[in-house]
């Protein structure tokens, strides 16, 4: 996964879910026990991710969000199937 890739899913995830806090964003970082995320915010995340990235996530991947290393490796796995 390029750096970029990585940037850019750490912005998408702070701008939507994170929303104006201060939390620092590490791999490790769960979304919904770290950052509060619920579903509604874990699908609008996936939305904004798709758009983004012109890449289509399937909806079985949804219980996969659970990290911020999850949803880079999902994207970028997606963006190599291309």
């Amino acid at each position: 996964m390029t750096d970029t890739v990585q940037a850019r899913v750490r912005e998408i995830i702070r701008k939507e879910i994170v929303s104006g806090g201060t939390h620092l964003l590490t791999s490790e970082t769960r979304l919904r026990e770290d950052l509060g995320a619920d579903s509604l915010d874990i699908i609008e995340l996936i939305m904004v991710l798709e758009k983004e990235f012109e890449i289509d996530i399937p909806d079985d991947d949804l219980a996969k969000f659970t990290t911020v290393a999850a949803c880079e490796d999902i994207v970028a796995e997606l963006l190599r199937a291309r």
